[in-house]
Formats: structure tokens, C-alpha cells, sequence
């Protein structure tokens, strides 16, 4: 019996264990100079668990290529540290001098931190030791974890005959994972035949996966060779399986099982050939609904592969933009726009444009953020800065550190403070801050206590306010996914487990 193995990202850390152990990986996300967009610097922790940031330290570097710092002569000689003496939670040593708010980004557990420097320079934070990334590989743009991972599971995949199962949102990549398991694999000579089912009429499916005869039926007047015969001793690609109506899914099954097809109106044939997946649908919901054979299903598991949505890599989504915006102006002929000419000149592609794409959802993942750049790059080729307008509106840049404060009013005793706040301040911050009141009341420079008393004044619930059926729709909307949930209803995920009874 063949093996089932599940191809996933690197594990969790275990319940309880810190996030941040022997030191942290820094990633170039903005910089005048886009090219070094994606150079990492993985800096190890001394005794008092800081980070030093300034133009000369640390050092980043991509694969193969020289350590360098920063450089910018914007920013300080001296050093500015970031300190995670507290925990997880990164917090700049000197608030009084600190340059920007420290924010969560998107992704699983919030494990990803983004500071910017003299407004210029923007870099992410995430826990653990990494070596620099190659920006490209298997078809694949991204420094990520998550890509990292995905390309070794390409390599998996290539080396075994197994079908595999390619699952994730629309525009994450599946096609680009198949064409590279194809390319890498012991079959790369044969053909690859892409097939989306959901392009197919039903009544045709048939026909055109396993052929027909001449004659087999009204409209057959001359023989056809199927899908499958067309990628025998390659691959077939199947895209959007979990489209495939009910009685394909029979056929599709007992092509999978027994290496053989039999085309309408003729006899059954053999074929020599490895069927390769891919869907955004819910396969485990399609089964329980009866929309999906749970036979196929397991066929189907030889390998899964799972592709992370666009929003939980934001190293990625640094990369693909300057990437995508670079492809874009070549065809312009405005190419040079994304060269660093003079540290004296403000870069074409500034930091209120990649804090806009950092912060956006991007729904249609790798997809939408190349549309995104490609008109990015046409209405704004020739103007001095580009603007990124997602599908979600026009994204916002990262509040800074003084904005926040500035709209927080300056310091004074707890109820001086308290009355300051502004509705648009609190929310700011909270949002910020993933609605952490501690990680907001930080920035707002306010006792925890304070900022307790003023989102009570406002009316800002907390998770511990939430009734429960508010929690009851939020679940049906989210599907239970509490990280969603989290977002949905305006709370903290920590606040959230505690208000379900459930742990860390």
C-alpha cells in the first residue's frame, strides 16, 4: 500500500516555549536601494537579550553574497536597541529615543515584528537563526520560512511517484509548485498537461479527461485522445479538483487506482501517468457534505502539499513587490526608476508604499500583488513615488511612533493622560498592536490601568465583554479559526482564548 505523508511547514513551538531563544532573524524589507530588499541578518543573543540597529550594525547579507550593513547616511552611527529582556514581544531599550512603533504582522501566532528606521529603512523581526534565503528557486519569489519549506517539499515531491495534493488560496502558487514538481522530477522529458476543471462543462468532462471513439456519440466524428492519454508517460495536472463533479470523481478515481482509463465508447486502456492536484476548496468539508468521494480523496493524499497565504509571509511580500514592480517598469522602459541613483535623492519606491503592502490582506495573494504593482508601475512610472492601491482600498502606511503620540497628547498624571486619548488614537494603537492593550498602551506611553478606563469611556469592548452570540456568529463566519475570529470581532487572540476557556 502506498504511503500517505503530509507535507507541512515548519512545526510550532511546543505549548509554552518561547519564541525567541538563542537570537533573531532581521530582514530587509524597505531600503532606498531595492535591491537589497530580502538580505538577512541573523543576529545572536548576548546576556542582556538586545539588538543593536544602526547604519553600520547589523550585517545582512543574501546567499553567497558579502555581509554588508545598512549604510543609509540617514540613519544614526550610534546605535538604537531593541530589547526582548521582557519576553517575545520586542520593545525598543530607549522609548524616549525610539524611532517607530514596534507591530505584529500578519501570521500564525504573530510571529513576525517590523520596525522602520529614520523613514527610510524597514526591517522585519522573527524569532530564531536563519540563513539568508535565495530570493528565487523551483519558480517560487520569496525569503520566507514558508517558501523555504515549499521548495524543499518540491524537491520531496520530484523525487517519489506519488500523486500530491496541492492545497491553498487562490494565488499562492499551487501552479507554480505542480510545473515545478514536474520539472524536477524523473518525468521532466514527458509532457505536463495542465487541466482546470472548473473551465470544463460537465457533460464534456468525460470526453475530454479519458476521450472517446469515433461515433461514440452524436457530435464524435473523429476519435479523441483524452487528457490522459496526452500525458502519458508525463504528468497530469489537475487544477481545481474540488470542482469536479461527482461521477468524474468515480472515473478519476479508478484511473488513480488501476493505471487505466476507458474512453467513451471504446475499451479500457492503460496509461503510464502521475497526477498531480490542486484546490482552494475545503476537500475534508466537501467530503462531510457529500459534495466529494473520501475515497478520492485519500487517492488524492499520496503527498499534501500546503501553500501559506501571501499575508502570513511578509518577508514575501516585500520581495514580489520589488520584483514584480521590477518586471513592470522593464517593459515600461522605466526600468532605472528602482536604482538607488544617490543616497541624497528620496527612492522612487518609498516606505509608505511597502508599509502599505505589509499591512494589506491581499485576498488574491501572489496574484493580486503582481496586478497591484503592474498598474502601480504604469500610472506611476514617471511620477517621483509610487502609491500601491490594493483591492481592499487604498492601504494605509504604518502609523509612526509620533503620530501615535502625537495624537495621544504628551504625558501627565493617569487621568490627564486618560482624558487625552482620542477614540482615533486608542483604535490606532490597538490595531497596531493586534488589540493588545499592553503592546498599545506601550506605544500610547499609558499604564495598561489607563488605557483599560478609556476604552471603557469609548465604548471599546474587549473579549471579555463579548456575549455569547457574538462569539456563536463570529465562529459561523470564521468557520472557528480563531485567529480569525480574533479579527472578525475586534480583540485580542490572547483575550479571546482566555474568554473560551482555552490555554495558549
Amino acid at each position: 500500500m502506498d504511503s500517505i505523508a503530509t507535507l507541512r511547514p515548519a512545526a510550532e513551538p511546543a505549548r509554552g516555549a518561547s519564541l525567541v531563544d538563542a537570537g533573531v532573524t532581521l530582514t530587509i524589507v524597505a531600503h532606498p536601494d531595492p535591491s537589497r530588499v530580502g538580505e538577512m541578518a541573523a543576529v545572536e543573543f548576548g546576556a542582556d537579550r538586545r539588538v543593536a540597529l544602526s547604519r553600520r550594525e547589523p550585517s545582512f547579507s543574501g546567499p553567497g553574497g558579502p555581509p554588508r550593513p545598512l549604510e543609509d547616511p540617514h540613519l544614526s552611527r550610534s546605535p538604537l536597541y531593541l530589547s526582548f529582556e521582557a519576553g517575545d514581544f520586542p520593545v525598543w531599550a530607549d522609548p524616549g529615543t525610539a524611532p517607530s512603533v514596534v507591530r505584529s504582522l500578519h501570521g500564525p501566532r504573530n510571529r513576525a515584528w517590523y520596525v522602520a528606521l529614520a523613514g527610510r529603512v524597514g526591517l522585519l523581526i522573527e524569532p530564531g537563526l536563519r540563513a539568508p534565503a535565495p530570493r528565487e528557486g523551483h519558480g517560487l519569489i520569496g525569503v520566507s520560512t514558508a517558501t523555504e519549506r515549499v521548495r524543499e517539499q518540491i524537491a520531496m515531491a520530484a523525487a517519489s511517484e506519488l500523486p500530491v495534493l496541492l492545497l491553498g488560496e487562490t494565488g499562492t502558487g499551487k501552479e507554480l509548485a505542480a510545473l515545478a514538481i514536474h520539472a524536477a522530477s524523473a518525468r521532466h522529458k514527458g509532457p505536463l498537461v495542465a487541466v482546470n476543471l472548473s473551465a470544463i462543462p460537465e457533460s464534456t468532462a468525460a470526453s475530454q479527461l479519458f476521450g472517446h471513439v469515433r461515433g461514440a456519440f452524436t457530435d464524435a466524428a473523429q476519435a479523441h485522445d483524452g487528457y490522459f492519454v496526452q500525458a502519458s508517460g508525463g504528468t497530469l495536472f489537475l487544477d481545481e479538483i474540488g470542482e469536479a463533479a461527482v461521477p468524474l470523481q468515480v472515473q478519476l478515481l479508478r484511473a488513480l487506482e488501476q493505471q487505466e482509463i476507458q474512453p467513451i465508447g471504446g475499451r479500457v486502456r492503460g496509461v503510464d501517468v502521475r497526477v498531480l492536484a490542486a484546490t482552494d476548496t475545503d476537500l475534508d468539508a466537501a467530503v462531510a457534505s457529500g459534495r466529494f468521494r473520501q475515497a478520492l480523496l485519500f487517492r488524492l493524499r499520496g503527498l499534501t502539499l500546503r501553500m501559506q497565504p501571501l499575508r502570513e509571509r511578509p518577508a514575501d511580500v516585500a520581495v514580489q513587490l520589488v520584483h514584480f514592480l521590477a518586471r513592470s517598469l522593464d517593459t515600461l522602459g522605466q526600468g532605472e526608476r528602482l536604482h538607488l541613483r544617490s543616497w541624497h535623492d528620496a527612492p522612487w519606491l518609498d516606505l509608505a508604499a511597502v508599509e502599505a503592502a505589509l499591512i494589506a490582506r491581499w485576498p488574491g495573494n501572489s496574484r493580486e500583488l503582481r496586478a497591484t504593482a503592474g498598474q502601480a508601475a504604469l500610472v506611476h512610472a514617471t511620477d517621483p513615488h509610487v502609491q500601491l492601491v490594493t483591492g481592499e482600498s487604498t492601504a494605509p502606511p504604518i502609523p509612526s511612533d509620533s503620530a501615535v503620540r502625537r495624537a495621544a497628547g504628551t504625558a501627565g498624571s493617569p487621568a490627564d493622560a486618560a482624558t487625552r486619548l482620542s477614540e482615533s488614537a486608542v483604535r490606532d494603537a490597538l490595531a497596531l498592536h493586534n488589540h493588545s492593550v499592553r503592546g498599545a498602551a506601550r506605544a500610547l506611553q499609558v499604564a495598561p490601568n489607563t488605557l483599560y478606563a478609556r476604552m471603557n469611556e469609548l465604548g471599546i469592548r474587549r473579549a471579555g465583554d463579548l456575549s455569547d452570540d457574538a462569539l456563536a456568529a463570529a465562529k459561523a463566519a470564521t468557520g472557528g479559526d480563531l485567529e480569525a475570529m480574533a479579527r472578525h470581532l475586534g480583540v485580542s487572540l490572547r483575550g479571546l482564548q482566555r474568554r473560551l476557556g482555552r490555554g495558549d
